[in-house]
């Protein structure tokens, strides 16, 4: 075993990227972290980190959807006996997966973390499936070959390891995950609110999965409130993006914002913090990390309440979070109302989850799994 550890690091480009480079500087200086950042088609938030962190880690940039990247992350692999230890940080990699099965001895000692309802298979999600068409059998059948044979399945919930298993009938053990919030410890940021209106957030991404314009119609009994309805959908499916914009200027009017520029991790966190209420309708594994950091916000969350999440956060974890099928039949006043004790609560629980010593324990745990 080496004097000097080295983890390669497979990461999609994401706001957590950032967040998650400072964390491995400050907490984990003693290892060699390398980096293949895949760009995921999003904010070019790969080429900007690289700039900012090019000289205190080796990164690479490699595209998911380009075939001509695939001997360059073979390549890599093939090297893989330079690295103590693998990790894919979720699995968006459409053709490298060809890389990957030339490369099963590296699948074997890597750990694969699910980071949302797509890891699970590609044709829950509509979009994806229309997408590869008559390749999306060959897509599904590597899928099929290659996640059933990774060492460790890293899961934020439960839910995703028993889906994985379903699916894929894994072998791998499951390890605990999760991923680094830093930038909302910011000083400048506020959660002052704006009281001659309610700032509410529908969905999170531009996926039919995740059920937009259903949450927009039960919303539509407040279009005449004081209301505004912000719509995150800087990623996702373009035809579905589009509907969701004409019909929320359908119901809402100038009362609907579309967001379709990728925003910053602080300005996402500015974002979230000027909302009164957050209404996450998926029925999936999705958007996490906009749940985590309304939760940090002390923000009103509506959930799914026949969804994963839902199951997760307000029934095995406790949280104080509120059922979408309840709108209907409340008022707006009972709407908009949160409890300050039970907001804070829900605030004082998370942040203990982003306590170092509770991060580093899960990260301990992936990483210092050390395999020659």
């Amino acid at each position: 075993m080496r004097d000097v550890k080295r983890i390669l690091h497979i990461f999609p480009e994401s706001m957590q990227l950032e967040q998650f480079l400072i964390f491995m500087e400050k907490e984990y200086p003693d290892i060699v972290h390398d980096f293949i950042v895949t760009d995921i088609g999003g904010s070019g938030e790969a080429t900007r980190i690289k700039e900012c962190f090019y000289d205190k880690y080796d990164i690479m940039n490699i595209s998911t959807f380009s075939l001509k990247d695939v001997p360059v992350l073979y390549k890599r692999l093939r090297n893989s006996k330079a690295y103590d230890n693998i990790i894919f940080h979720s699995l968006y990699l459409n053709y490298l997966l060809i890389a990957l099965l030339l490369n099963m001895k590296v699948v074997r000692r890597a750990t694969f973390i699910i980071w949302g309802v797509q890891d699970g298979g590609p044709f829950v999600v509509p979009e994806t499936k229309r997408r590869y068409r008559a390749f999306g059998w060959l897509y599904e059948k590597l899928r099929s070959v290659v996640i059933p044979e990774f060492k460790y399945i890293g899961t934020m919930i439960e839910a995703d390891y028993d889906k994985a298993t379903a699916l894929y009938k894994v072998k791998g053990a499951r390890k605990k995950s999760g991923y680094i919030l830093g930038t909302f410890d910011d000083p400048g940021i506020t959660d002052k609110k704006n009281k001659n209106r309610i700032n509410v957030q529908v969905g999170h991404a531009g996926y039919k999965l995740t059920c937009v314009i259903e949450a927009l119609e039960v919303l539509s009994k407040f279009k005449d409130e004081h209301i505004r309805i912000y719509s995150p959908l800087s990623y996702g499916d373009d035809l579905y993006i589009k509907e969701v914009i004409k019909r929320g200027k359908e119901i809402f009017g100038s009362k609907f914002y579309p967001i379709t520029r990728q925003m910053s991790g602080e300005n996402f966190a500015k974002f979230i913090s000027s909302m009164d209420v957050f209404v996450h309708n998926a029925p999936g594994q999705m958007g996490l990390a906009n749940v985590d950091t309304h939760l940090l916000f002390k923000n009103k969350i509506y959930l799914n309440d026949n969804g994963v999440v839902y199951n997760d956060y307000g029934t095995k974890q406790g949280y104080h979070v509120s059922k979408v099928s309840d709108i209907q039949s409340r008022s707006f006043e009972d709407f908009v109302y949160y409890s300050p004790g039970e907001a804070e609560e829900n605030k004082t629980k998370f942040s203990s989850m982003l306590d170092v010593d509770n991060l580093r324990a899960i990260w301990d745990n992936i990483l210092l799994d050390l395999t020659v």
